[in-house]
């Protein structure tokens, strides 16, 4: 199936800081897939990908003007669970256990949002062991580029989750600030998203995480997250992993 993407730029500004990015490699579109697969066959389309030389994000603004019904036709449809079979069962249910562990001594009156949520099981997992917890995934209705930032929530929430999201959006900053906007004052949003490793720039888009067939299309250097938390309000920030991060705000 033929993807519908715009010409990659000459000129491209980095999404986090401004700065002009310069193109870094290309992969095809059916590159993905969990570490250890098989290489999928290649469908003769490339996706340019840039990276910012000031902070180090990379991203492809190929697919920036997609909308919904694009992403979910040709990236999250019904064979996304060949190339991210864990997202379903086992990711909500590792997160969980891995929540349960964080808030062991958690206030009674903590609540907490799993943003991004996909089916929900992450908040239902927290439910059922007595943590105010519910889920959102604006992005099943909103397209990244477009979901609101300013919209109002039901709740405020002392935690919200966004585990495997930021990578997958079109504007990560507004995706941030979506985050917060969901945080009373104080929050605490701990998010997932895997940090380019040391060696990128040998590694190149042969990177594992970079994979537009799962929907990866801003992969974050620590640098680059750090920038961007500042941006969204965060007051402090820490990695607890190359994947894992907390920030406050």
């Amino acid at each position: 199936m033929i993807w519908p993407i715009t010409q990659a730029s000459s000129e491209v500004h980095c999404k986090i800081c401004g700065a002009t990015a310069i193109a870094f490699g290309e992969c095809d579109i059916n590159q993905g897939g969990p570490p250890g697969a098989l290489a999928r066959p290649a469908l003769g389309q490339r996706l340019v990908y840039h990276r910012c030389p000031q902070c180090g994000f990379m991203f492809t603004s190929q697919l920036d003007h997609w909308q919904p019904i694009d992403f979910k036709t040709h990236i999250y449809n019904d064979q996304y669970i060949d190339v991210d079979p864990d997202y379903v069962q086992v990711r909500p249910m590792a997160n969980a256990e891995m929540l349960l562990g964080m808030l062991v001594s958690r206030p009674d009156s903590l609540r907490l949002l799993d943003f991004g949520a996909g089916s929900g099981l992450l908040a239902q997992q927290l439910r059922d062991a007595g943590i105010d917890a519910d889920s959102e995934d604006p992005y099943s209705e909103a397209s990244f580029s477009n979901a609101d930032a300013n919209h109002i929530p039901a709740h405020l929430y002392d935690v919200v989750c966004a585990f495997e999201v930021i990578e997958h959006s079109q504007n990560p900053l507004l995706t941030l600030a979506q985050i917060r906007g969901h945080l009373k004052p104080g929050g605490c949003a701990i998010i997932s998203t895997l940090l380019q490793p040391d060696e990128i720039s040998a590694i190149g888009c042969n990177w594992w995480y970079c994979a537009p067939r799962n929907g990866h299309i801003s992969l974050l250097s620590e640098q680059s997250l750090k920038l961007a938390l500042a941006q969204a309000g965060a007051t402090s920030w820490h990695c607890e992993s190359q994947i894992l991060h907390i920030a406050y705000f």
